[in-house]
């Protein structure tokens, strides 16, 4: 079916005008019916459907030709994970499962999706594939790791973690190591197995296992932020550590974790040093809502006093001491010099002697600066209910603001590890566009959780849209809102806080086109809106198609005038097999084959049974035409695509067709399998059938029954291979049955590839074999191509591009062809009219036998569409084919107008997509 295969009817003209005899375009079509998945060909053209992300690995595979393109897709894949670009993760797993759907990090990932989600069944299905195609991969070895875990096991990482949330770090420690005796290869087990000795103060042995594990993972930033949160734990954070930290927090994916880190960096060194409090400030130009920084900002500026306040105090000389009858008293510590010796307990590793410090303090003089920097002491040790509890007996009258923002600070940070919805939603209307975004992310998590969607309270659309209005420009809270509403079922409200995200800052550009200056955010608003869409939109094609081929008027000439009509309309559920669309298709058909001249006795013996006239036929000529509408109705998903309808209904004969495919992966292998039943159309005789002049019988109307199995590889990278093979038998009205046999194979190579330009080239071979001749025009004959052995060589070159408005595709080939016929009988499916025309001989001097023969052919052709769009709704597209060859110019053309429902004013499809009469499916 042409929705679901790579290029249309005009795809396979490349490679028919190799035929040195008048072919049968539709034993053709196969070749452009490969799966969208493994539409790496065509016979004509390599990939022209390839995303932005294969262009930037194509173009680095020039520079680096020693390294495969796969191995650089991997490598981005990486990179983006170690980001935490989602979107782009997203475009290179389609784009790696389309190149090489077993490669190991494709399978892992899945795999550990499939765990994340609690399919079991699948991550083991993963794992068993993972272990058959790469055993010794580090991927097989981390998988394998996961699925050897005891439940034992299992429950002893599950305390580890609620031991580290309830700061038992000791516990925790011993917990990871009861699991792993040595680290665990898998690097986010891992990451919390080193937090957990860092934690517990084993601080040499951290350092060194997160060591090895960044040279592991030198582009993974999370991986990066545990070591430096380590360092730090350890007093080693050198100041240009510090500066990366710093500069992380511009990244929005890492900027919470690196803002935690980078503040307690600030807030580490004591005395309160000048740097300290510039740093905060220029911090505080660039993110004035940061409600934290702000009170660490005072709580040093209130420190720095303090420490200067100290300073000057007058210290007693040593004449003075000297005089004193007896040595005075020594003064109690304050409660911010218990604080000062707690940080450098913590900054020491001795955490517990810093809070029995301020737990002696408090048993003296609780008062209310006592308690503010114990919690602050225990704020830093992420022990935040501790500290709340602290806060919570400070009376009301003498909260300061600085205690007020602390204690808001950690209720909330309590709120969301605890996901305390309620508490989430209480204080919404209190929250800045950081925390704000926090929240509604942990909104959605929960949402998204199938196992407590239905328990989970929710904000209002209104609530939210609200919190918008005052941050109108934050786009991480614009990200978080979209993501909300899509969980709550307001996909409509989701998709315009996207278009919004993407126009603010386009300078007037389209939304819908990629710019350098793009940032993930961006590109992932981008992404999500072109879901929407897809998902929504309902497209309809009119258009009109003129084909011609001048031969034998009457006999092999055709003439076919179509207006199409396509209709598609999405569904988000389609029979229970995913997401995908419905279509129908409706043509207005008119073919003319002219008129037979029947005074021609050479061609009067050749068609019908005019062999057998006498002097009663009557010679008028006799126009040659039909006309009718066909009808389609089908759908596409992921893997399935069906249709059925009906050849032109009006024609002398109409007849039921349609299709079933399914397309999955086996190894490397993109596969498909489908059977159909389709119309030939390369002559009036074989579309519509005609009735024979002499005898008034109808033959003709050929419809081609058959299976096909398709498969390609493609490793995503500037090679590839497609094959095809299948079996089709061939009945007609009154026409002797037919059978025939086809492999078809090809290799590609993407030579150049950007968004305004692209280049492809292939080399094409198809070989195939029918049972008998049945390529003339007599009464049984069903007059399409049909050599007894045929094989052909092309090479089709094609180039294509996008800029702004405008699509275009220019393709050329070349080729040569061998094709062997065997002698076919006049009347192959009437004996006793054969045996007449054997019997008539002394009469006509026709021997009725068809003479086969071998012959060579050369052939060229070149095909060319473009595509604009007119305003936001309507795109207009003009396509044409020209192909020469011995005895054979067929000519093309179409004009087509295309109405998107939803009038996103998307950019025109690259390459340009001419719709396909439903005959030609």
């Amino acid at each position: 079916m042409t929705q679901c295969y790579c290029y249309s009817a005009s795809a396979i003209t490349s490679v028919t005008v190799l035929l040195n005899k008048e072919p049968c375009k539709l034993m053709l079509h196969r070749i452009a019916k490969l799966p969208t998945k493994h539409c790496a060909i065509t016979l004509a053209t390599l990939i022209t459907l390839a995303a932005p992300t294969v262009s930037a690995q194509a173009a680095k595979t020039d520079n680096t030709a020693a390294q495969s393109v796969v191995e650089l897709i991997a490598e981005r894949l990486q990179l983006w994970q170690n980001e935490g670009r989602d979107d782009r993760v997203d475009q290179l797993l389609q784009q790696l499962a389309r190149s090489n759907p077993n490669h190991p990090l494709l399978l892992e990932t899945r795999a550990q999706l499939a765990l994340q989600q609690g399919d079991n069944a699948q991550f083991q299905q993963l794992l068993n594939r993972l272990e058959q195609v790469a055993p010794n991969a580090p991927e097989t070895a981390r998988l394998q790791e996961l699925a050897n875990l005891t439940e034992q096991q299992r429950k002893a990482l599950a305390s580890a973690r609620l031991y580290s949330l309830s700061q038992r770090y000791d516990e925790a420690y011993q917990a990871y190591r009861s699991v792993f005796p040595e680290a665990p290869l898998n690097r986010a087990l891992a990451m919390d197995y080193w937090r957990s000795a860092s934690q517990a103060r084993h601080h040499e042995e951290a350092l060194a296992g997160l060591r090895q594990l960044r040279q592991q993972y030198p582009d993974s930033v999370n991986v990066e932020l545990e070591l430096y949160s380590a360092q730090l734990r350890a007093n080693q954070l050198s100041k240009a550590s510090a500066e990366r930290v710093e500069a992380l927090i511009g990244n929005p994916r890492f900027s919470a974790n690196a803002r935690q880190l980078w503040l307690r960096y600030i807030n580490a060194e004591r005395p309160v040093q000048s740097y300290q409090l510039t740093a905060l400030k220029h911090y505080l130009s660039d993110y004035p809502q940061d409600l934290e920084a702000k009170s660490l900002l005072r709580n040093l500026q209130q420190q720095r006093q303090v420490e200067i306040a100290r300073a000057a105090i007058p210290q007693p000389q040593p004449a003075q001491r000297q005089a004193a009858a007896e040595p005075a008293a020594p003064a109690a510590p304050s409660p911010w010099e218990i604080y000062d010796a707690a940080k450098q307990d913590i900054a020491n590793g001795d955490s517990a002697q810093a809070k029995q410090r301020f737990e002696q303090l408090l048993q003296k003089t609780p008062t209310t600066d006592a308690r503010f920097a114990y919690a602050l002491v225990l704020s830093q040790l992420d022990q935040r209910q501790a500290a709340l509890t602290q806060l919570a007996q400070i009376p009301s009258a003498q909260k300061t603001d600085n205690i007020k923002d602390l204690q808001q600070r950690l209720q909330l940070n309590q709120a969301l590890a605890d996901n305390d919805q309620d508490y989430l939603l209480k204080h919404w209307d209190e929250l800045d566009a950081y925390n704000a975004s926090r929240v509604l992310s942990a909104l959605t998590e929960t949402l998204n959780n199938a196992q407590q969607a239905q328990q989970t309270p929710q904000l209002s659309q209104a609530q939210v849209e609200q919190k918008l209005k005052a941050y109108a420009n934050d786009i991480d809270l614009l990200m978080a809102s979209s993501d909300y509403l899509q969980a709550i079922g307001a996909d409509a409200s989701a998709f315009a806080l996207n278009q919004q995200g993407l126009a603010n800052g386009n300078d007037g550009q389209s939304p819908w086109v990629p710019t350098a200056t793009d940032d993930w955010r961006r590109n992932r608003l981008r992404s999500q809106a072109l879901d929407y869409i897809k998902a929504n939109e309902a497209v309809l094609t009119i258009a009109y198609d003129y084909q011609s081929r001048d031969s034998t008027p009457g006999v092999s000439s055709l003439t076919a005038q179509t207006l199409l009509f396509d209709l598609r309309v999405p569904s988000k559920d389609l029979l229970g097999l995913g997401s995908g669309e419905w279509f129908i298709k409706i043509d207005p058909t008119r073919a003319d084959a002219g008129s037979a001249d029947l005074t021609d006795d050479f061609l009067r013996q050749r068609f019908g049974t005019g062999l057998l006239c006498n002097n009663d036929c009557d010679l008028s000529p006799r126009p040659q035409n039909d006309q009718g509408v066909a009808l389609g109705l089908g759908f596409t998903t992921s893997n399935w695509s069906a249709d059925i309808g009906r050849s032109p209904i009006g024609f002398k004969r109409s007849t039921w067709t349609g299709g079933l495919s399914y397309s999955s992966d086996f190894g490397e292998l993109g596969w498909s399998l489908g059977v159909e039943r389709r119309i030939l159309s390369s002559s009036l005789l074989n579309f519509a059938a005609i009735d024979d002049f002499r005898t008034g019988k109808t033959w003709g109307r050929v419809t081609q029954n058959g299976i096909n199995l398709s498969a390609s590889w493609d490793q995503g990278g500037a090679f590839g291979w497609w094959g095809s093979a299948g079996y089709d038998k061939y009945l007609g009205v009154n026409t002797a049955d037919n059978s025939r046999w086809y492999a078809y194979s090809g290799v590609y190579w993407r030579a150049y590839n950007t968004e305004p330009f692209a280049v492809d080239v292939g080399l094409t071979a198809l070989t195939w074999g029918f049972a008998d001749d049945s390529s003339e025009a007599t009464f049984g004959q069903g007059n399409y191509y049909s050599p007894q052995s045929y094989a052909s060589l092309s090479l089709p070159i094609t180039i294509y591009g996008r800029w702004q408005r405008f699509s275009y595709l220019l393709r050329v080939s070349v080729g040569g062809s061998k094709t062997s016929d065997d002698d076919a009988l006049f009347f192959p499916n009437d004996p006793a009219l054969q045996q007449q025309a054997v019997d008539a001989q002394g009469t006509t001097f026709v021997e009725p036998v068809f003479t086969g023969g071998d012959s060579n052919g050369f052939s060229r052709s070149i095909n060319a569409a473009i595509e604009y769009r007119l305003t936001r709704h309507w795109y207009i597209g003009l396509s044409a084919n020209l192909q020469r060859a011995e005895l054979y110019t067929p000519n093309n053309g179409m004009i087509y107008l295309r109405y998107q429902f939803g009038g996103y004013s998307l950019p025109p499809r690259r390459p340009p997509e001419p719709p396909v009469r439903y005959v030609d499916f």
